[in-house]
This record gives C-alpha cells, structure tokens and sequence, in this order.
C-alpha cells in the first residue's frame, strides 16, 4: 500500500467527518497508548472538554444542517485558538476535548479561556439571522497526575468539571475540584447493585466446578432462573473469579436475532480466542486439514488459507465437516489449558452451536468448561423455545457432564442488604422495605429499577448524603417489573427515551453507525444520546478505552421488557427501518452474512 493509501486510511479511521478534527476513536488510542507514558515521566496532560450551550435549541429552531455548520465553525476556532502540538477531538455531538501535553490544570485554564471567549466572539454568520448566531461554550478542566491518574477517572473529572460549569450558569470555565454531583446523579454511578448480594452459595458451587476442570473433562454448567433474577451479573461474577485464577475465559450472550444462524452464538468466541491469545491462528492453521480450515472460514474468516477454492463436495458433507470442524476446533483450543466459555441468554442459543457442545463430551481431547445462564420457562417450555433446542436440552440434561442450578428469588434481609449496598446511607423504614420487597418478589432488577425510578422522580431524596425511605409513599412503588423499567424510562428527556426505544428494536447488541441510520441522525450525536443511556445505566459502561462501536444494555432482560412495551404498529415500522438500514451499511456483502438478522427484522 502506498505511503498516500497509508495515510487515507488513518485520516479515515481517525478523523471527524463533519470537523475534521479527531475523533472519538482517535482518543481511545492516543489514551492507551500515553497516558501511562506520562503518569510514570510525572509530565502532565491536561484534559480540557466542553460543549455547545443550548444546541439542541439551535438544531430545533435553524435545522440540523446549519447545526452542522456551526459545529464546523467552532472546530476552527478550536484550531485557531489551542497551542502547536495539541489534540483537538469531537467526541460525540457537540461535545469536544483538547488535550495539552506538558500542560498543568493552570495553563489549561488559561487555554480554554482563550477558546470559550474567542467562541463567544465570534458568532456564527447565518442568512437566517442578520447578527449571526450566538455559539456560547460550557468547559471543564482536569489534569493528569493532578486529578487523576487513570483514563476513566481523568475524563470523569472533567465531565463532572463541565457538569460544574453547567451548574454555574453556563458560558464558564471550571476546574476539577472532586466536588460530587448532585445526589439524584451520583447514586447512578451504584446501579447496578456495586457488590452481588444473597448468593454465596450459589458462586461457591458455580466456583467448584473450576476447580473439577482440572480433571480433564468437558463440562457443562447451566444457571438457571427466571427473568431479572441477576443470572447474567452472576456469570459475570464467576468469569471475574475464574480470571482471577488465570483461566483462559470468553464471554458471549446468544442473541434472539441470530437463533437462525448456524454457529452464531459459538462463532464471537472462537474468533476472540483466536485473535486473543498469541500464536493460536497459526497452531490451529497449522493442526487442521485443509478441508476443514476451508469450511470453518466460512463462519470464521480469520481461518482463510491460500490453499485455493474449496473442493467439492454436496451440501450435507459440507455441514457435517463444518460441525466436526467446530468440535476439533474448541479441543484444540483447549487442549493444553481448560477454555472456559461462558454463554449467556443460552434460550436463545442456536441449534448448531448447542449440539456441538452436546457432542463434546464424546471426545477425548481438550478441557472446556461451559457456564451457561437461560431464562427457566424457556428452556422448558414448548411454545417459549423451538422444539428442536428444547429436545437438544432435555438430552443434555441426561449427559454425566452436565448439571444445572436453579437460582431463587432474593430474600427480605437479601433486598435490605442490596439497598444498604447501593445507597450506602439511608433512613431506616420497615414499612418500605415490606412494600418493596412484596411488590419485588426478591427480584434484583425489579428493586434495582424501582430505586432509580423513585430517585429521579425525587419520591426518594438525599439529605446530608443520607436517603430518606421514610418519606416515600408506598403507592408510589411499582407494582410489576415492567412498570419499574417504564416507570424508570419516563424520568428521561423525550429524545433520550426514544432513542432507547428504537435501541431496544434493534436488539441487545447495537451498532452505533446502524442506531444512527435508523434515528436519523448524525453518529455523533447519535453517540451523544447513547452517552445519556449510558450515564442512567441503561447501557453498558465500557470506559473511555474501550472500543464503542456497538453499545450493549445492560441485560437482554432490560432490552426485551423494553423492546414489550414498544407499540406494535412502531415496532413493525422500526424492524423494518432497521432492516433496510442493515442492508444499505452491508452493501453487497448482505447475502450469506446477514440473512438471519435481516429475516428476524423483516
């Protein structure tokens, strides 16, 4: 590739559309990459963000094009007004970060001083408005090692110093002085529950089956529960632990959307483990036939060899190497070293990928260790599950391999302990604590979102740091687990619930590129908006470092009670939108790779 390709290719990946300046993927990198160079040099970095007072108001009152306008305005003032040798970035929307090298906290209030009032000078020149339009900047500023000396806390501090600026009147600069937030928003950053509460015995007996792995069999542990019981944050707890012990572990959650694609709940983690671990390609390349490498492409384009086209074959021959493949596939993976795989959402999983580990047993080679969470009356119920995954159950069910265990609701002094965890200080009160844990049923998602919903509508306050249960009337407890994640919902602004919505349609996994296609939107804004869902846990909350081209829920629960609540006729009309728009983002790569999600969609 030539030296001008390299460069197309970096300006690409790197660089805002819309501005021009970095983006968001940029300052993941340029984060991983020197931070830690500058915290063990004691060479400061100074982190200066800011975004556009009132610009919502603008888009709505001139229109998202002379939005896009502005925004390309201020990214050279930016450029105009920042020192040589620092990173201007649009992050998501309107919102923007500056970092200076070599700078303290002081000289970067300096800069965004010089930025704020340089912004604030200069409208913005529009026909639609003789004086031009007024473009006015709330800023935060914090400093590595000053503040903070790791990514997420560095940007947390700025964040809350933008969010003191807001609290000022706007149009200001202010400086990170670890002054809290407002209670109502601060409690968020506890949800959900901070410590997994009520089910130590249950982790003991998950925790055993580790220490079994080490007698070299394939096993298959499968949790149990109905919805919101917290099946998912316990596998999470387990594959901590189990990475504790230094085991090999992979996390993938079986989607509804892809229950029709063969080998799709199977295929993340092969493809991670493969990609992961260092040398693994080239053993398994190396260790496979030929034949075998060429079918296991098909799903795993990573195995793709020069060998040439594959041979020829019918139909059902290639199925069945590719089912043999995948099964050589995990042995060898795991044959030096057990491969734990934890799967969750597994009433979801497909046909394919469940028989193949059904099958694992049989051979004598290779250690993996399955945890698997599935909603009981799906994997149980004819009606809630294709007949074909519940036959596959009810024979693994009988293999020595397998055990499951069945996960109950939470008890009373389980919720009382689960509300001392998240709010820390609180009022004690008997007669909420009864109406809670009645209207729950000891259902961890249920309290978790009855809490937040209690809170932001302010029936729950905080005085002096201590929450006051006294106070709340019982009615004002929902009385099911949909109305506590409605009820939670409708405290958000009107353009954040609809996102959330549309999200919802779109699945648990949700690309950003496609989210913003089917809103409508720019992707920055559209990460914007994801922003917000994430602040109020609705979304995941990966850190700054992480990769965030897709935004996940919190739990497939929460998105599917969500998704319930949608109205049909909008449903139908968002399936397809984001049907079309998958189409559109896959272009010609559509057929064989997509046919499954497109058909759940369409």
């Amino acid at each position: 590739m030539a030296i001008s390709e390299v460069h197309e290719v970096s300006r690409l990946i790197f660089v805002d559309e819309l501005t021009g300046l970095y983006n968001r993927r940029f300052m993941r990198q340029y984060l991983r990459d020197r931070l830690d160079e500058f915290v063990q040099s004691h060479t400061p970095l100074s982190v200066i963000m800011f975004d556009l007072d009132g610009f919502k108001q603008v888009n709505d009152t001139y229109g998202h094009i002379e939005g896009d306008l502005i925004l390309k305005h201020l990214a050279q003032l930016i450029r105009d007004a920042i020192p040589s040798g620092a990173y201007a970035i649009r992050f998501a929307g309107d919102e923007f970060f500056v970092f200076l090298e070599g700078v303290d906290a002081a000289g970067a209030v300096t800069v965004a001083e010089s930025i704020r009032k340089r912004v604030a000078g200069q409208p913005f020149s529009s026909p639609k408005v003789p004086g031009g339009i007024l473009v006015q900047l709330s800023v935060g500023v914090a400093a590595c090692p000053e503040d903070a000396t790791s990514a997420t806390d560095l940007i947390e501090a700025a964040d809350q110093a933008l969010y003191q600026s807001k609290r000022r009147g706007k149009n200001c600069v202010s400086r990170a002085d670890r002054e809290m937030l407002p209670p109502e928003e601060e409690i968020l950053k506890r949800f959900p529950c901070p410590r997994v509460v009520g089910r130590y015995a249950e982790l003991e007996e998950l925790e055993q089956a580790l220490l079994d792995s080490a007698d070299g069999k394939h096993r298959f542990l499968l949790l149990e529960g109905h919805r919101g019981l917290g099946k998912s944050r316990l596998l999470t707890e387990v594959m901590q632990r189990a990475g504790t012990r230094g085991l090999r572990c992979f996390f993938g959650r079986c989607l509804e959307s892809h229950r029709e694609v063969p080998y799709s709940s199977l295929t993340p983690i092969l493809t991670e483990c493969l990609t992961r671990e260092h040398g693994q390609l080239e053993t398994v390349t190396m260790r496979l036939s030929g034949a075998t490498l060429a079918e296991l492409a098909t799903i795993i384009p990573e195995l793709a060899t020069t060998d040439g086209p594959r041979g020829s074959m019918t139909p059902e021959e290639r199925r069945s190497m590719l089912f043999h493949g995948i099964g050589d596939l995990l042995c060898l993976l795991s044959e030096r070293a057990p491969l734990v795989l934890f799967l969750d959402d597994v009433h979801f999983v497909d046909d394919a990928s469940l028989e193949v580990l059904y099958r694992l047993p049989d051979r004598d080679t290779g250690r993996v260790v399955v945890y698997a969470a599935g909603r009981s009356e799906a994997l149980s119920r004819e009606g809630e599950a294709p007949p074909s995954l519940l036959r596959l159950f009810s024979l693994l069910r009988e293999s020595p391999s397998f055990s499951n265990l069945n996960l109950g609701p939470l008890t009373p002094l389980d919720v009382t302990q689960m509300l001392a965890a998240i709010l820390e200080r609180h009022t004690r009160s008997d007669p909420f604590l009864e109406h809670l844990f009645e209207a729950s049923g000891g259902i961890p998602l249920f309290v978790e979102e009855t809490l937040k919903g209690l809170i932001a509508k302010g029936a729950i306050t905080a005085t002096a740091g201590t929450w006051d249960l006294a106070a709340v009337d019982p009615t004002e407890i929902p009385t099911s687990l949909e109305a506590a994640v409605f009820g939670a919902l409708e405290t958000l602004d009107r353009e954040t619930h609809a996102m959330i919505w549309k999200a919802a349609v779109v699945g648990p996994h949700v690309d950003i590129t496609l989210l913003a296609g089917v809103l409508g939107k720019d992707p920055g804004e559209t990460q914007q908006l994801v922003d917000r869902g994430k602040k109020q846990r609705v979304f995941e909350e990966p850190g700054p470092l992480a990769d965030e081209d897709e935004v996940r829920f919190l739990s497939q629960c929460f998105q599917q009670i969500v998704y319930s609540g949608v109205e049909r006729d909008d449903r139908r009309q968002t399936h397809r939108v984001v049907g079309e728009v998958t189409e559109r983002l896959a272009g010609p790569q559509v057929e064989g790779v997509l046919l499954g999600p497109l058909a759940y969609h369409f």
